[in-house]
C-alpha cells in the first residue's frame, strides 16, 4: 500500500509526481489519496482529475467532487475552480448556478486563470449572476494576465464587438495573436476573420485562409467552416466547391451551426 512507502504529504505527493511523470496513473492516483489524507490540498484535487476522467481509478463523479472541495477547502486554487465547474454542469452534484460562480470566484482570487475566465463566462451570459460585458471583461482580463488562454480570446472578442470594452480591433487581433502562437483554435479562427475583414490588421486572405486552416486543424469547428467559404468562392485560395463542401462538413459534424447552414444551402 501506499501508506507503508510514504509518510508524509510531501513524501506521498513527490512519489504521486513521481508515478505521474512515468505514465502509471494508478499508482500515481494511489499516492495523491494518501498525500491527501495527510493534508496535501493539491494532492486532493488531483485525485479529483483521476476520479472525473476515470484515469487509474474507476469514474466516479460523487468522488471527484468529494476531492476537489477537500482541495478547495485547504486552499488549492484549482480545486475551487474545478468544485465550480461540478456545480455548474450537475456533475456529481445538483446543479447550482450561483454555487458555481461563488467557486470561480474563490477560484479567481486564489490566482487560477481559469476560474477567472469561467467567471467571466458566467457574467458574460448571465449564469448564476446578472449579465454583465464590463463585468465579463474585467475577469477575462484577469484571466487572461494569469496565463489562462480561454481569457485572452473571450476578451478579444469583446474588443472585436465592442461589449464591455470601447471597440478596439486592434487589441482584439493582438489578444487573439497571443493565444494563437500557443495553439489555442478559436483564436486562431478569429484572428483570421479579422485579417478577412481588415480589421485591426491589414486585409490579407492569404493569411487569413492559413488561420482558418491552423483554427481548423487544432479542432475548432468555424474554423473549417470559415475556410469553406474561401474555398467556395475563391478568396485567398483557389475555387474548389468539392473541398469546400467537405469542409462545411466537417464545421458542422464539430459542431457549428454555420457549417450545417452552408451545406443545407448547397443541397437545395
Amino acid at each position: 500500500m501506499a501508506s507503508e512507502i510514504c509518510s508524509s504529504a510531501e513524501g506521498c505527493w513527490v512519489k504521486a509526481l513521481e508515478a505521474n511523470g512515468e505514465s502509471d496513473s494508478a499508482r500515481a492516483a494511489r499516492f495523491s489519496i494518501v498525500a491527501c489524507d495527510f493534508g496535501h490540498a493539491e494532492a486532493c484535487t488531483e485525485v479529483g482529475f483521476f476520479y472525473d476522467k476515470g484515469d487509474g481509478v474507476e469514474k466516479d463523479f460523487v468522488e471527484a467532487t468529494a476531492y476537489y472541495r477537500r482541495g478547495c477547502e485547504g486552499g488549492h486554487a484549482i480545486g475551487c475552480t474545478n468544485l465550480g465547474v461540478q456545480y455548474l454542469w450537475g456533475d456529481g452534484v445538483e446543479v447550482d448556478e450561483s454555487k458555481a460562480v461563488g467557486y470561480f470566484r474563490q477560484g479567481c482570487e486564489g490566482g487560477d486563470g481559469l476560474g477567472c475566465t469561467n467567471l467571466g463566462v458566467a457574467y458574460r451570459g448571465g449564469s448564476g449572476v446578472e449579465a454583465d460585458d464590463a463585468e465579463a471583461a474585467r475577469f477575462y482580463r484577469l484571466g487572461c494576465e494569469a496565463g489562462n488562454l480561454g481569457g485572452c480570446t473571450n476578451l478579444g472578442v469583446l474588443y472585436q464587438r465592442g461589449e464591455g470594452v470601447k471597440q478596439d480591433t486592434r487589441r482584439a487581433a493582438q489578444l487573439y495573436q497571443r493565444s494563437c502562437e500557443e495553439e489555442y483554435a478559436m483564436a486562431c479562427a478569429n484572428l483570421g476573420v479579422l485579417y478577412e475583414m481588415g480589421a485591426g490588421v491589414e486585409e490579407d486572405h492569404g493569411e487569413s485562409v492559413r488561420l482558418y486552416a491552423l483554427g481548423c486543424e487544432l479542432g475548432e469547428p468555424a474554423g473549417c467552416t470559415w475556410l469553406g467559404d474561401m474555398a467556395e468562392f475563391g478568396k485567398g485560395i483557389a475555387k474548389d466547391l468539392e473541398r469546400a463542401v467537405e469542409l462545411y462538413r466537417q464545421g458542422c459534424e464539430g459542431g457549428d451551426e454555420g457549417g450545417c447552414e452552408q451545406l443545407e444551402r448547397l443541397r437545395r
